[in-house]
């Protein structure tokens, strides 16, 4: 279940330049759409592949999401914003740890 989540919660990342109305902001736009590639083809790949390695990368692009109002100048954009970024790079990180952590335990 946590690779579907995943996949779901990378197209909304994909999306939300547009959705959450910072598509202006190039660095923190291109940021989250390359963030969102990467978790749609990761947790794709997980499906028929199920490797540790691709969850320790969907933590990692989890935290990055959760950064990226700061990095990318989203942040400028406000509150609600912010929030929900950090927010989705919360669940993001956690379901992706909680999925290494299901696999480790089935090895």
């Amino acid at each position: 279940w946590q690779d579907r989540v995943n996949l779901i919660l990378g197209v909304l990342i994909f999306l939300s330049p547009w959705i959450l109305g910072f598509s202006d902001i190039s660095s923190g736009s291109w940021l989250v759409r390359i963030v969102g590639i990467l978790l749609i083809v990761l947790s794709a790949w997980a499906f028929s592949n199920p490797a540790a390695w691709i969850e320790w990368v969907n933590v990692i692009l989890g935290v990055i999401v959760i950064l990226s109002p700061w990095i990318g100048g989203i942040a400028a954009k406000g509150a609600g914003t912010t929030w929900t970024l950090v927010i989705a790079g919360i669940i993001i990180a956690v379901v992706a740890y909680l999925a290494q952590k299901e696999k480790a335990q089935a090895s």
